[in-house]
């Protein structure tokens, strides 16, 4: 499911950066009104690509942090093997 969500924010961030792209080829036809909300809508977007970069970012520390207790769980468990084999070689 995090896989889905990263990919989709990835998805959303590549287009915002087209969509500002193919607008910013046309500022100079823009007349001052125009060119005046393209700027407000700049600051807009470029909150959004925050949010998405920090929505991003959330996401790849949930899975780092769970990648972590995977695997001190999983180092616990060997311990835990490690000494009952050691346990049933000492009773044979």
């Amino acid at each position: 499911m995090k896989k889905e969500f990263i990919e989709m924010i990835e998805d959303s961030k590549k287009s915002l950066q087209k969509i500002e792209k193919r607008i910013e080829e046309h500022t100079e036809d823009f007349s001052d009104e125009v060119s005046e909300l393209w700027i407000d809508l700049k600051k807009h977007l470029s909150v959004v690509e925050d949010k998405l970069k920090d929505a991003y970012d959330y996401l790849e520390d949930q899975a780092e942090q769970k990648g972590h207790l995977v695997i001190m769980e999983a180092r616990d468990r060997v311990a835990k093997l490690e000494e009952t084999t050691y346990e049933l070689t000492d009773k044979v």
